[in-house]
């Protein structure tokens, strides 16, 4: 996952300003930390599968979607 992806994620969730320095500046309440751990989570469940779609790993595809 790159960098931009989690920030735009981040931002979903999390309350957020700007710096001076121009960098973001985030801050979490811990319903927002678990619904970012959730974003993240989904999307790396979601890349596991399309390399598997793309792969011999058939089998094991459902376990990954059942996940929650």
């Amino acid at each position: 996952m790159k960098l931009d992806e989690l920030e735009k994620m981040a931002q979903q969730t999390a309350a957020f300003g700007v710096h001076p320095s121009g960098e973001y500046i985030y801050s979490f309440y811990i319903e927002q930390l678990q619904a970012f751990a959730k974003l993240v989570a989904e999307h790396e469940r979601n890349e596991i599968i399309e390399i598997l779609d793309a792969s011999t790993g058939y089998v094991q595809m459902d376990l990954i979607r059942e996940r929650t």
